[in-house]
C-alpha cells in the first residue's frame, strides 16, 4: 500500500493490478467527464449563485485543466441579480448543450455531462475512431 499525500491511496493487488481510492478516483472521474468538452461558457451573478461556483471550481480544477488543456472556459459576470446562472457547453462534435445551473446541483450538472460523454463514446464506437 502506498499513500501519496494522505488523501490518495494506491493499492497494488496480488495480481499486479493497481486500484485507486480516495481523491485519486475523484480526480480521474472529473477528467473523464470533461474530456469531450471543448468550450464552456458560464454566465452568472457571483453574489446570487447557488451551485454555479461549485461547478466552476470543479471545472477549473488542476486535474481537469491538465487532462483537457484545449478546453476553453469563458466566465461572464452578470450584474442583474434576477438573471439565472447559465452554462453553455460545446462538445467535440460541435453540439451545444445549455445547462440551467439555477435548477441543478453540481452533481446533477455532472450527470448531464456524463450523458453527453456516453453519447459521444457510443458515436466513436459506431464510427470506429476516437474523437480525440
Amino acid at each position: 500500500m502506498h499513500f501519496d499525500d494522505g488523501m490518495d491511496e494506491i493499492i497494488t493487488l496480488p495480481d499486479d493490478t493497481v486500484r485507486l481510492t480516495g481523491e485519486a478516483v475523484v480526480a480521474r472521474c472529473k477528467c473523464a467527464r470533461a474530456r469531450y468538452i471543448t468550450k464552456a461558457r458560464l454566465d452568472f451573478n457571483p453574489f446570487s449563485s447557488g451551485s454555479t461556483l461549485g461547478f466552476l471550481a470543479e471545472l477549473k480544477a488542476k486535474s481537469v485543466r491538465e487532462a483537457v488543456p484545449k478546453m476553453e472556459v469563458t466566465i461572464n459576470r452578470v450584474t442583474d441579480a434576477a438573471a439565472p446562472p447559465r452554462l453553455m457547453l460545446t462538445f467535440v462534435d460541435g453540439r451545444e448543450t445549455p445547462v440551467d445551473l439555477g435548477k441543478l446541483s453540481v452533481k446533477d450538472t455532472f450527470a448531464q455531462i456524463e450523458l453527453e460523454t456516453g453519447r459521444l463514446d457510443l458515436e466513436a464506437m459506431r464510427r470506429g475512431k476516437p474523437w480525440l
